[in-house]
């Protein structure tokens, strides 16, 4: 057999359906609490043998959304965070005024900035540093050198001129899946090359070529492009280029 006792925010509960917190071996009791906002929810237990607590939310009232989350040992909670896969451990306690944390989020982008939110019994609510995180800005993309020509005499007789553009990487970080999702023209000439064009990575003071295809008639002697495209930092952020 095994009494329990149960505090909400420090706040003893009362346990609906128990003889005096007494749970019998074998038996399962889910005493229910219908709009109760708060935590952190504490399970004390006298027992001879394992017991298993959990708690379930759903919500909304009424509702089919449903979280459970499986009780611990307060002797087996730690401020220890690893890594890499648990090969190694170290405290991550640092500005935490309040370490008792009732409430903890993943960062919508944790993929890429490994961030975590905390939020504390007391009130607050504290960031993860992210570890290992490398530096960047946006990459200084520009358009080079342009090359002008018919790639062959089929595209001559159609009016199809071939554009091959430079896409430079001057200064400041790597960029990678370079993309031109846009490029316009005026005096009515057509792209007629598909888009997104996909350029792949560029590192810092090195370019890319990419060739697009435009149809302009006999009457035009010279024409302008507007181009657009988009690329990614170390740390997966995008940014976009062009009007």
């Amino acid at each position: 057999d095994a009494w329990f006792d149960m505090t909400v925010a420090g706040i003893e509960s009362d346990l609906e359906g128990f003889n005096s917190g007494l749970v019998t071996a074998g038996q399962s009791v889910t005493p229910r609490y219908t709009g109760l906002i708060g935590g952190p929810v504490e399970v004390g237990c006298q027992a001879e043998n394992k017991v298993l607590v959990s708690q379930r939310t759903l919500w909304p009232a009424g509702g089919n959304s449903l979280e459970e989350v499986i009780g611990t040992d307060t002797d087996k909670l730690s401020d220890l965070i690893s890594t890499n896969g648990g090969a190694t451990w170290s405290s991550s306690n640092g500005g935490l005024i309040d370490t008792n944390v009732n409430s903890l989020d993943f960062s919508p982008n944790y993929s890429n900035d490994q961030t975590l939110f905390a939020g504390g019994y007391g009130g607050g609510v504290y960031v993860s540093p992210p570890p290992n995180i490398i530096p960047v800005e946006k990459p200084s993309l520009g358009i080079g050198t342009t090359t002008t020509y018919w790639a062959s005499y089929a595209d001559y007789l159609q009016s199809m001129l071939s554009v091959t553009y430079s896409i430079n990487n001057s200064a400041g970080y790597n960029a990678y899946n370079v993309q031109i999702t846009g490029s316009s023209a005026n005096n009515g000439v057509i792209l007629k090359s598909g888009l997104p064009a996909l350029i792949g990575d560029i590192t810092i003071g090195s370019s890319r070529p990419v060739t697009f295809k435009y149809l302009v008639q006999n009457s035009v002697s010279s024409f302008r492009t507007t181009n657009n495209a988009t690329c990614n930092d170390a740390n997966g952020n995008l940014y976009t280029y062009g009007s």
